[in-house]
Parts: structure tokens; C-alpha cells; sequence
């Protein structure tokens, strides 16, 4: 099998591109890397923030709210009960295309004059959830992001279906078997 080593452009190390690559590059008529496959991923998922909260106020209702995006970024942050309310209409923030100026300068200024929830979640969550990101129907989250149908849940990820009183904690599901679990709590800590 025909391959060429390259060197990483961002942290330097060798990295190989194997002749079936070449040719899948060839057919979408784009160049090969130059970056490394661990790098590229880096640079892909630079724009998710799934884990730092900071202090924002609401652009709607001037709520004081924890949100995922800084307070340096000049992006309009609404609370969730703003941004999922029936008061607004997304369509309000719309801009006409202009064919003569480039796509993402335009893209840009759409994102930065729409508004954006300030954490991903739902309307079904109970209280306590305010310092937890992608969060949803759960109850009592803290410093925890990825969490679904949980409740009681501290400084972990990953958590999902009816899960109870997790700690630091990492990728827990409950059994779908499992017929009794309103009687169960699983507990689960990690120790270093």
C-alpha cells in the first residue's frame, strides 16, 4: 500500500496519508493535509464551549444569568425563558442576502446580531440547574454538562436516563431492563 509521511504544520509531528486518501481528495478536488488528524480535530471543535460558565446579564429582560459564551464576545445572550418565549419572532433578525459580498461576512453578522440562549437547555429542568450546560429534564445539577433525565448530579458528564445522586462521575446510563428504578440510586464517585 502507497502512502506519504508529512509533517504537521501545528505540532510538528509525522503523520501518514495513505494512497486511498489521495485518491478520495482527488475526487472532491481538495488538497491534502497538511495538519495532523489529532490537530485537525482540535482546530474543528475550537468553537465549542461545553464547560465554561461566566456571569452575563440577559439582552432581553437585563436578568442577571449564567451563560456559556464570555462577556467579551458582542453577541446578544437571552435567558432561557426569553429565548424560548412566544414574545419574539427569530424572523425579526433576518437579513437579505447579498450576492456581491462574501458568504460568511454576512454569515458573521447575522450570528452576531441574533440573539443566543445563554445555556443549552430546556424548559423542563427543575431548579438548581443554572450552573450546568446541555442539560435536560433534570433536576439538581451542579458544575455537570451533558446530562439527561438525572437528578442530583455534581461535576460530571455524560450522565443520562434516570440517574440519581452522581459525583464526579463519567458516562453513567442506567439499564433499560431495569424495572425498578425509581427504588435505586446509583451512587458513584471517582477517587484519585
Amino acid at each position: 500500500m502507497n502512502f506519504k509521511t508529512r509533517i504537521c504544520q501545528n505540532c510538528k509531528k509525522n503523520f501518514l496519508i495513505e494512497s486511498d486518501d489521495f485518491s478520495f481528495y482527488e475526487k472532491l478536488k481538495v488538497p491534502a493535509p497538511t495538519w495532523c488528524s489529532h490537530c485537525r480535530f482540535i482546530r474543528k471543535l475550537t468553537f465549542i464551549n461545553q464547560r465554561s460558565l461566566y456571569k452575563r446579564v440577559c439582552g432581553n429582560c437585563n436578568a442577571s444569568i449564567i451563560s456559556m459564551y464570555h462577556p467579551d464576545i458582542p453577541i446578544p445572550i437571552w435567558c432561557i425563558k426569553c429565548y424560548i418565549s412566544d414574545a419574539w419572532d427569530a424572523r425579526d433578525f433576518g437579513i437579505e442576502y447579498n450576492f456581491s459580498r462574501p458568504f460568511f461576512e454576512q454569515f458573521k453578522e447575522l450570528k452576531y446580531s441574533t440573539p443566543h440562549r445563554a445555556l443549552d437547555q430546556n424548559e423542563k429542568n427543575g431548579i438548581g440547574c443554572e450552573y450546568s450546560n446541555l442539560c435536560y429534564t433534570s433536576k439538581d445539577v451542579y458544575l455537570s454538562f451533558n446530562i439527561g433525565g438525572s437528578e442530583h448530579i455534581k461535576y460530571s458528564s455524560y450522565v443520562f436516563k434516570r440517574n440519581k445522586n452522581c459525583l464526579d462521575s463519567l458516562m453513567i446510563a442506567a439499564n433499560d431492563e431495569d424495572t425498578n428504578w425509581r427504588d435505586q440510586t446509583l451512587i458513584i464517585i471517582r477517587l484519585f
